[in-house]
């Protein structure tokens, strides 16, 4: 009883049992007020729109898409939107394809081959033809050294031999060209035009119209075939095209 002489009744009851008591009472306190606490936040999150038991997620403004998630409205074609439909057995299309083919071939051929003029042509010299137009086929050029298209026939012919006009038609150039020499140029109407190259004196102007057989100059040198024996090289054109002059002036079936 000595022990607790002299203190108060609370200090004695704290000195006991009371202790443990008031600690519990200060845990259960702290306890409520966090609970407050957080049950205070929670309700100041809902009222902002966010949910404590789902998940926050970001959606679009009404009546927009996000961006790429269509496709610009490009018609799409057939094939692609009758997908549903039976497609045709292979070799049909094989078959379709193949004859596709040859019809844009013979046209092709047609349009390559030279269409036979109805006006009458002649050589322009009475001379052999020893180097023959030779198309899209590569030739050795001795002059030159290399190896290029011919795109004209060489005629025999001594210079100063006369060139006569191969069909009446209309004088449109006289001109210089650097591997060609001295060049004129007939206009014979259905897109035919004839040339002369490798000449000496011509006799003609531009503007002339000429006749068949009409003298138009006179012979003289090509320096692109300067190495070979004396000829004209002459040329042909139509539709804009080189074209063999033999099947022009022969009116050869090709």
């Amino acid at each position: 009883m000595r022990k607790y002489a002299g203190k108060s009744k609370f200090q004695r009851f704290l000195a006991g049992k009371g202790f443990y008591a008031a600690l519990g009472v200060c845990l259960l306190g702290a306890g409520v007020a966090a609970w407050v606490s957080i049950d205070r936040t929670m309700n100041s999150l809902d009222q902002m729109g966010y949910s404590s038991s789902e998940p926050s997620s970001f959606t679009e403004p009404a009546g927009e898409e996000p961006a790429g998630a269509s496709e610009p409205d490009i018609p799409k074609d057939s094939s692609q939107q009758e997908s549903s439909q039976p497609s045709e057995p292979s070799d049909v299309q094989q078959s379709s394809s193949t004859e596709q083919t040859n019809a844009s071939a013979n046209s092709e051929q047609q349009t390559a081959s030279t269409k036979l003029p109805t006006a009458a042509y002649v050589y322009p010299v009475n001379g052999e033809i020893f180097a023959s137009y030779s198309g899209d086929k590569l030739v050795y050029n001795k002059t030159m050294g290399d190896w290029r298209t011919h795109n004209g026939i060489d005629l025999k012919a001594e210079q100063g031999t006369n060139i006569l006009a191969v069909s009446a038609g209309t004088v449109t150039r006289v001109y210089d060209d650097a591997l060609w020499g001295k060049v004129v140029e007939i206009d014979h109407g259905d897109n035919i035009l004839s040339l002369y190259c490798g000449l000496d004196q011509v006799l003609v102007q531009e503007g002339d119209q000429v006749k068949m057989e009409q003298a138009i100059a006179t012979l003289g040198v090509a320096p692109a075939e300067v190495s070979l024996e004396s000829h004209l090289h002459f040329a042909m054109k139509q539709d804009g095209k080189w074209v063999d002059p033999s099947v022009i002036v022969e009116k050869k079936e090709q």
